[in-house]
């Protein structure tokens, strides 16, 4: 599998282990429940409570980061979750519309990352979600309730509203419960297509919160259609709020610890691995030449793309180096326990590959004047330009005897580099 596809799954495999692990309990549950252990039954008490835990930490998670997208779901999950473990049988009218609904809720409030949820838009979004909350609730209770005070007094009062909301529950109800092949097939659809566009959202953006709201819809889907079945429900609600925790903090640690847009590690997990190494390793400084021509002649974008391009390469050097973006159009590959001149043959075998790798920068097409004009005007065709870097390398030693000295030294020698005409490596 190549780094591209990699770096495309990995938001994904935890999220895979907990659904097959839960899917495989879910499965011997009846042999799970035949032991009568007291540790069991504690454990049975216990686990329709966990939602709500996994799901507040979730809350605490998206206040602590500035997420509004974050709180809403966590806070939409323990309702949803409540609702159809002590009100379905009250309310059978409750988790079709939760089924509808859910799927479109976690796509739109997905979209409010990075807002605080107490500023302007997430004060709104909020109360949106508690109106729509009770709205819900109100429905479900005119429904399957209608012998009730409220409702009664409600048809007493506006008898024509309330026939026209009759009417149109009824409609809801009947598009809701269609079925072909499946029951309640629409709730399948929406569901799907939800889950498309946060995928395709994901893939955009490259934010891991679309693959977790991803990931999170997945898994809460089969509670919601198997509801009626207390261990579906606890255990895939589990399973989804243990998925929202766990790949939350792990979207926390890439955001501090890996670059956004080359994928590499940052510098300050650079500063952890400097501070574990031993007294032998090696720390090369990698720079992209001419990097500033790229820039003006073709556009930051196009930049960024020469910086994706050096650092997937970086990322497969031979010699099991750890790779880091060091800052703008530096890199860093420190090597653990080799020598300089045990690195050099890799160092050069992945200049080389800079260098042989065709690099295209797209033209950009004129758009005609007017009507006359069109297909007259030339297009500016595509340019293939050569991408080199420079490199300087450096050892531990008895002057060099501390990380920062040999990083210092590495960049000296880099500079070295550059003056004696680029596209080389140095070492000392």
């Amino acid at each position: 599998m190549n780094i591209a596809a990699r770096r495309i799954l990995k938001p994904f495999i935890l999220p895979f282990i907990i659904l097959v692990a839960t899917f495989i309990i879910y499965c011997k549950w009846a042999n799970i429940c035949a032991g009568g252990s007291n540790e069991l039954k504690a454990f049975f008490v216990i686990l329709p409570l966990l939602p709500y835990l996994f799901f507040s930490i979730g809350i605490l998670f998206g206040w602590r980061s500035n997420n509004a997208g974050l709180i809403l779901n966590s806070l939409l999950m323990i309702i949803v979750y409540f609702g159809l473990s002590h009100l379905s049988k009250d309310f059978p009218t409750l988790p079709l519309l939760i089924g509808f609904l859910l799927p479109i809720n976690i796509l739109i409030w997905s979209n409010a990352r990075n807002k605080h949820i107490f500023n302007k838009l997430g004060v709104r979004c909020l109360i949106i979600v508690l109106i729509e909350i009770m709205f819900v609730f109100f429905l479900s209770r005119f429904q399957d309730q209608p012998e009730s005070k409220f409702i009664f007094e409600m048809y007493a009062e506006f008898p024509v509203f309330s026939l026209q909301l009759s009417n149109f529950m009824v409609f809801v109800l009947e598009f809701l419960s269609f079925k072909l092949l499946v029951g309640n097939i629409i709730i399948y659809l929406f569901t799907i297509l939800c889950s498309c566009v946060l995928f395709y959202l994901y893939r955009l953006f490259h934010d891991a919160m679309y693959a977790i709201y991803f990931s999170v819809l997945i898994a809460v889907f089969p509670a919601i259609i198997g509801f009626q079945n207390p261990a579906l429900l606890h255990m895939f609600f589990n399973a989804a709020g243990l998925i929202l925790v766990v790949t939350s903090v792990e979207a926390s640690f890439n955001l501090a610890y890996i670059d956004e847009l080359t994928a590499l590690s940052g510098r300050r997990s650079m500063a952890k691995t400097m501070a574990n190494l031993g007294k032998t390793y090696t720390i090369a400084m990698i720079d992209i030449d001419h990097f500033k021509q790229f820039n003006d002649n073709y556009g930051h974008k196009t930049g960024d793309q020469v910086l994706q391009m050096v650092a997937t390469k970086l990322s497969e050097i031979s010699g099991g180096a750890k790779t880091f973006r060091y800052g703008g159009e530096e890199f860093t590959a420190v090597f653990a326990g080799k020598p300089v001149q045990q690195i050099l043959e890799f160092l050069e075998e992945y200049r080389k590959t800079v260098e042989n790798t065709p690099f295209i920068v797209r033209g950009k097409k004129r758009k005609s004047d007017s009507e006359n004009s069109r297909g007259k005007s030339k297009a500016n065709p595509d340019q293939q330009v050569t991408v080199t870097v420079s490199i300087g390398a450096a050892s531990a030693g008895k002057t060099l005897d501390k990380p920062e000295k040999v990083l210092k030294a590495a960049d000296k020698i880099l500079y070295k580099a550059k003056h004696l005409g680029r596209n080389r490596v140095e070492i000392k």
